[in-house]
């Protein structure tokens, strides 16, 4: 039986306890809350979750505020369900949501532009954002609001084939010129550092996010410690640093910046490395029917560089790391994924096979 009473502070406050489970929501009008107790009781009573009759929309939101509250990144995540409120598929209730609603989304993104290129969106893109919304319902299942996952039964787009991409030294040198940076000396502009992390990535196998957040503790001598706090795997892990990386970091600690050494905000770093890598002429190069012919470098791909490099024979013809001593360097725990950065030119075999 609901029991509702008049607020102090104004409003109405309804109370229902069905099968033991109690529930409280305030309402501005009296209606409201009558008709919200009766529909929870009829729901509660035959083992429907009450929130399951709301448009997903309200977890769409709900979701989105979990992520912004909760991820250390969240702003590619924060876009993609905002674009997904407003879809048609926003409006669907809760229980109503099918896999052919997912197939539907699935088809209505494929014929949408991204709003950065103004290009149609490739399906990794899409099995991405496939993936946040997945995540979502997978939150609702557990906490019972429906029974099982729609994703899991809809279609799953295509993921993009792993890149082959790594920088070369005379690519390294091109975007020294452009951004005017010179190893050896301190780099005073915003350009120049982002310039000088992009080697660093190279020298040392960091993400992005990890490297701009480096502070003058973290460093000890030929080593950096990262907190977990500061890992995208909320897992602290210490990282070696060759001579070249060593220097980079000394030249970056002498402009005094604090608390990060770099002075720098992952959506500035994003821009200037897009600016220096297009000037350089690093980008995506296709053929006149718009077909990929090169990939263009990402800032990610030194990530590649260093491990390729590391896990390639050095001087005395022996991989300069091990494979368990790189996946520590990098900090990854599934060396399947490790393999995904190992991207040697086949050309290189040739010599290493006639040994």
């Amino acid at each position: 039986m609901a029991t509702i009473s008049k607020r102090t502070t104004g409003g109405y406050q309804a109370q229902i306890c069905v099968k033991g489970r109690r529930m409280t929501r305030s309402f501005t009008r009296l209606a409201d809350a009558k008709r919200w107790a009766s529909e929870t009781e009829r729901s509660l009573e035959i083992g429907e979750h009450p929130d399951a009759k709301l448009p997903l929309r309200h977890f769409i939101e709900e979701h989105r505020h979990h992520i912004l509250c909760a991820h250390k990144h969240p702003r590619h995540e924060s876009n993609v369900l905002c674009f997904l409120l407003e879809d048609p598929i926003s409006d669907i209730l809760a229980c109503d949501v099918k896999p052919q609603d997912i197939d539907d989304w699935i088809e209505r993104r494929r014929t949408i532009p991204s709003r950065v290129t103004g290009k149609i969106v490739k399906e990794s893109t899409i099995a991405r954002q496939r993936q946040i919304l997945s995540a979502m319902f997978s939150g609702m299942v557990k906490k019972g609001i429906i029974k099982a996952n729609p994703c899991r039964e809809a279609e799953k787009p295509a993921d993009a084939e792993a890149r082959e991409r790594v920088a070369t030294d005379e690519e390294i040198e091109r975007l020294k010129l452009v951004a005017h940076y010179v190893e050896g000396e301190p780099p005073y502009t915003k350009t120049q550092r982002v310039c000088a992390a992009f080697i660093l990535a190279c020298c040392t196998g960091m993400r992005a996010g990890e490297m701009m957040r480096i502070e003058r503790s973290w460093i000890h001598g030929r080593t950096l410690r990262l907190p977990a706090e500061a890992t995208k795997t909320a897992k602290g892990r210490t990282i070696a640093l060759n001579d070249r990386a060593y220097r980079i970091l000394e030249d970056v600690c002498s402009l005094g910046f604090s608390p990060s050494i770099w002075d720098l905000q992952d959506g500035t770093r994003d821009a200037l490395w897009r600016k220096i890598r297009d000037a350089a002429g690093l980008r995506d190069e296709y053929d006149q029917h718009g077909r990929l012919i090169k990939q263009g470098l990402t800032f990610h791909d030194g990530r590649a560089t260093f491990c390729t490099w590391a896990a390639s024979p050095g001087p005395d013809g022996a991989p300069r790391l091990d494979v368990m001593s790189l996946a520590r360097q990098t900090g990854h725990r599934n060396l399947h994924m490790l393999m995904r950065y190992y991207r040697p030119k086949v050309e290189s075999f040739v010599d290493r096979l006639n040994r």
